[in-house]
């Protein structure tokens, strides 16, 4: 059976709204038949790339006691800012920004890889991720791309990572950088992937989620009110 690829922002809004993910996928799908398959779920990703340079104050905080910094261009190819993410992540820098990973099935993007000391497949060293956020965690709600993240680190440097960082106030003077255990979510998430990658194996164009199983339709909640409509009529 062909294997399906994803990136974090699809796994992240499939956990947000069921009906939305389908829905993006169908789009996607009919892209692709129209010969445009570039589309993505760009709508969806977190606010604007990291610019190193406006992010100093949290820069230094991030790096630690182990100086050095690299950004991965965000405008190259998926396989050349994978590549690019693996080096650095070779050479034990102590921050890495717009870090991009792909551990088929799943790839994606994220705000920092932020180096730690205990020992892995890399050296005496191994990363952790980090994001940018506009609010304070909420610890009911799974931060779903930080766990992907944990999840592709764990096989690139064989090591789990035992948390992730979660930034607010990011462009301050005093940015707040809570610390979240990865083992907490972790099986939650992996309950999550199953369940996606059940949807993309057995996807069909021909039956539409029911939208009243989402609390959250994404973009697409016009339609998904006229598909309520519609039920409703026909169960009426």
């Amino acid at each position: 059976m062909r294997e399906h690829n994803f990136s974090t922002a699809d796994l992240a809004l499939f956990a947000q709204s069921p009906f939305a993910a389908w829905m993006e996928l169908l789009d996607k799908r009919q892209q692709w038949h129209e010969g445009d398959p570039d589309h993505s779920l760009a709508f969806y990703r977190r606010d604007e790339l990291v610019v190193p340079a406006r992010h100093n104050v949290l820069q230094q905080r991030l790096m630690g006691r182990h100086g050095g910094a690299v950004n991965i261009d965000p405008l190259g190819f998926d396989a050349e800012r994978h590549l690019s993410t693996q080096n650095a992540m070779g050479t034990g820098i102590a921050l890495i920004t717009n870090a991009f990973l792909a551990e088929m099935p799943l790839n994606g993007r994220l705000d920092f890889l932020v180096r730690q000391e205990q020992s892995s497949q890399l050296g005496n060293f191994h990363y952790v991720p980090a994001c940018l956020a506009r609010e304070e965690y909420d610890p009911t709600q799974m931060p779903v791309e930080l766990c992907c993240f944990v999840d592709m680190l764990e096989h690139v440097q064989g090591v789990r990572p035992r948390e992730f960082l979660w930034i607010t106030d990011g462009q301050g003077d005093h940015p707040q950088v809570t610390s979240i255990a990865s083992d907490d979510w972790m099986f939650d998430y992996r309950q999550l992937k199953i369940g996606y990658r059940k949807m993309l194996s057995n996807f069909d164009a021909r039956e539409v989620l029911d939208p009243r199983e989402s609390s959250d339709w994404g973009r697409w909640s016009g339609y998904a009110r006229q598909l309520i409509s519609e039920l409703e009529r026909q169960s009426g």
